[in-house]
């Protein structure tokens, strides 16, 4: 099992990604048997314990699941940025709540990483004004500035050159797409060094 700094710190005086957390107690009514011989945790009890922390910290939570091993990962944001402490913090509670001597699992609190796509509306919500590459179900792409989102639609502006008609000069040309969520694939903010 991987230990968890005790401070801001760990050893080598450098603050970890993500935290694997030694677990502690739990009730074992949340605990799914596969086998006579293999206990797993449900993914539906995690996801209630971080969703319930996160609501007093103004966080939410992304992603949620618990592998074959009882292997525990949960992605969480906030709008303001989610964090390291609060990460820890989350950890500290789920991993409170489960026997460790009963049960054998390992526990993962993380931020999702820039290469990962946007999975929940409140992630949406959060990069209203940035650049996303947004992958459409029949296989489309578009990418463009995020511009607004309500509960079913995205709008995504585009601005591509086009050659004025008869001329050789050409314009910009801005265009907006409104994309229904079930539409959409995969959407990733697209990051810049600009």
């Amino acid at each position: 099992m991987h230990r968890l700094p005790r401070g801001p710190d760990n050893e080598e005086g450098q603050q970890p990604l993500f935290f694997l957390h030694q677990p502690r107690r739990l009730e074992g009514h949340n605990i799914e048997q596969t086998d006579d011989s293999n206990l797993m945790i449900q993914t539906a009890y995690i996801r209630e314990m971080a969703e319930s922390f996160l609501a007093e910290h103004d966080g939410f939570l992304v992603d949620c699941t618990v592998s074959e091993g009882s292997d525990i990962r949960v992605w969480v944001d906030a709008d303001a940025g989610m964090p390291i402490v609060k990460c820890m913090e989350l950890s500290r509670h789920i991993a409170g709540q489960i026997d460790g001597e009963r049960y054998d699992f390992s526990l993962q609190v993380s931020t999702p990483g820039l290469d990962q796509g946007l999975k929940v509306h409140r992630q949406y919500l959060k990069n209203v004004g940035r650049e996303v590459e947004v992958q459409l179900l029949d296989g489309h792409r578009v990418e463009g500035l995020l511009e607004k989102v309500d509960e079913a639609v995205i709008v995504v502006k585009t601005r591509v050159k086009e050659r004025i008609e008869g001329r050789k000069a050409t314009h910009w040309v801005e265009t907006e797409h409104d994309i229904k969520f079930v539409d959409i694939a995969l959407t990733k903010v697209k990051i810049s060094f600009k």
